[in-house]
């Protein structure tokens, strides 16, 4: 019953192949790693700006916008607040819009990019000839 283990020598070209087969494996490995990690803090970002255009529809008022007593007009100036909602029920989509345009915003929402806001008038300057 003695058995006798023997241990094969791998010859130099089995051993070049087996650190090639391991190299390869510890690159995809690495790399897939890092392909898991980005996807889902991609998926993480595109997440927390759609809980913000959320939170963001949810507290827009229209009353509130065309009340002449509340003053949107010195609001605009300094931050940004809704001036409405986009709503395409067919595919789904429930957007605040803007009131004022940088790229954090644009990355949340659609924003107003020209005219005046709601309850402010357009001033027109007239040339005589």
């Amino acid at each position: 019953m003695n058995q006798i283990l023997v241990t094969k020598e791998f010859t130099k070209k089995q051993k070049i192949e087996l650190f090639n087969f391991k190299l390869q494996f510890y690159i995809s490995t690495t790399l897939f790693i890092i392909i898991i990690i980005l996807f889902s803090s991609m998926v993480y970002s595109n997440t927390k700006k759609e809980q913000e255009s959320k939170s963001l529809t949810d507290s827009f008022n229209i009353s509130t916008l065309y009340n002449s007593s509340v003053n949107t007009i010195d609001k605009s100036d300094n931050e940004s607040f809704v001036i409405g909602i986009i709503e395409i029920e067919k595919i789904k989509i429930n957007y605040p819009i803007l009131s004022n345009v940088n790229d954090e915003l644009l990355k949340i929402s659609p924003c107003k990019f020209a005219g005046p806001t709601p309850n402010k008038a357009r001033k027109f300057m007239y040339c005589r000839t």
